[in-house]
């Protein structure tokens, strides 16, 4: 299979892909080693969240890198489904744990007095 991109162009896009990867690799130690610190807290499962974007990001970037550096289009289609199938769960999840914190906190979902008519609430706008 050819070069996806010439030697000289894509050179520096392997070692800026491979740079990302390794700051997405710290990005996710710190953040599960902060998971860990508040661990038996609600706010332990967000910063594990985190930590698992992070550390996805840093491997799809590896596969990009692999995929730039050896002319595998594969590789980089892959690395780009896994990302955004990956980061919607996440946004997902996230979504749900802040939720969740307010909940527990005691305070009301803005949603549920959006999304409630009036008449329910007790109250007229």
């Amino acid at each position: 299979m050819g070069e996806f991109l010439p030697l000289p162009v894509g050179i520096p896009v392997v070692l800026l892909l491979a740079g990302v990867s390794i700051a997405g690799a710290g990005l996710s130690v710190h953040r599960f080693r902060e998971a860990y610190r508040l661990a038996g807290q609600y706010r332990s499962a967000v910063w594990f969240v985190r930590g698992i974007r992070c550390l996805i990001i840093s491997l799809t970037a590896s596969a990009w890198a692999a995929g730039v550096l050896y002319g595998q289009t594969w590789l980089l289609i892959i690395g780009l489904v896994i990302l955004a199938q990956e980061l919607y769960e996440g946004f997902v999840l996230s979504a749900a744990l802040r939720e969740g914190e307010r909940i527990e906190a005691g305070q009301r979902s803005h949603r549920f007095e959006q999304d409630t008519p009036a008449s329910v609430n007790g109250s007229l706008r």
